[in-house]
C-alpha cells in the first residue's frame, strides 16, 4: 500500500550551501553558506509539508519514499524568453533539492537516506503562470513483504 500527498511552497527556491570550516579559538565551526535565507526556505517547505500530511502518514524506518520536485524560477529582466527557454543557470538543481530531502526528514521520513527515487526538475516561472516556488510530491511505500513460509523437511 502507498500513500501519496502533494503541496506547493511559494517562494525562491533556495541550493543547499556550500559549506565551509574554519576554527575559532581552537574550536572547529561549520557554515553554510546562505545560511539565513536557506533556513527560511526550509522552514517554508516544512509547514507546507505539515499542513498537507494527513494524520495517518506513516513515519518510521520500514518505509521508502519516491520525491518529485519541480522548481519554479523567476527568470531575469535580462533574459528574454526566447534567448532562454529553460533555466540552465544557477542554483544547481542537486543543491535545490538537497535543501527539500533536509526540511522534510522529521516531517515526512526519519531519514532521507529513505528516499529511494528523486525526480527534480526546474524551469521558469513565466512558462507556467505560476509564481516561483516548488511543486512536492512524495509517495511513501511499506517497504517490507510477509515472511516467507518454513517448509517442513520430509
Amino acid at each position: 500500500m502507498s500513500d501519496n500527498i502533494s503541496f506547493y511552497v511559494a517562494g525562491v527556491p533556495v541550493p543547499e550551501g556550500s559549506t565551509r570550516a574554519f576554527v575559532v579559538k581552537g574550536k572547529p565551526r561549520i557554515v553554510h553558506q546562505g545560511a539565513k535565507s536557506l533556513d527560511a526556505w526550509r522552514q517554508r517547505i516544512a509547514t507546507e509539508a505539515q499542513r498537507a500530511r494527513p494524520e495517518q502518514w506513516p513515519n518510521d524506518a520500514t518505509s521508502s519514499y519516491d520525491v518529485t520536485v519541480s522548481f519554479l524560477l523567476s527568470r531575469p529582466e535580462s533574459v528574454k524568453w526566447w534567448k532562454r527557454i529553460r533555466p540552465t543557470v544557477k542554483p544547481d538543481i542537486d543543491k535545490t533539492g538537497r535543501a527539500v530531502l533536509d526540511a522534510l526528514t522529521g516531517i515526512l521520513w526519519p531519514d532521507d537516506c529513505q528516499v529511494c527515487r528523486l525526480t527534480i526538475e526546474k524551469d521558469y516561472a513565466d512558462n507556467h503562470d505560476d509564481p516561483p516556488g516548488a511543486y512536492i510530491e512524495v509517495t511513501e511505500h511499506d517497504n517490507t513483504s510477509p515472511r516467507p513460509l518454513r517448509r517442513s523437511a520430509k
